[in-house]
């Protein structure tokens, strides 16, 4: 557990994802990545991401907005 969830006695502990790696960087996700690209593939990938965060911490007990990405989704592919 990290220091500022082991200072306190919180209730729960709300997880989020708002990036994913790309070459080996994280990268947020955002406008400019939807624009790079294809939009089905970064969902994909995003979710696959969600699973391994999941899988692999008990620090958290809820998974926050698990569908943050779609508020980046471009207004052109929408129903696509």
């Amino acid at each position: 557990m990290g220091p500022v969830l082991s200072a306190g006695n919180f209730e729960r502990a709300l997880g989020s994802l708002h990036g994913i790696a790309v070459d080996g960087t994280l990268s947020a996700i955002g406008r400019t990545m939807f624009a790079a690209t294809d939009p089905h593939e970064l969902m994909r990938r995003y979710f696959a991401e969600l699973g391994v965060l999941v899988g692999g911490s008990s620090v958290f007990n809820v998974l926050a907005h698990c569908d943050y990405p779609r508020r980046y989704w471009p207004a052109e592919r929408v129903g696509a």
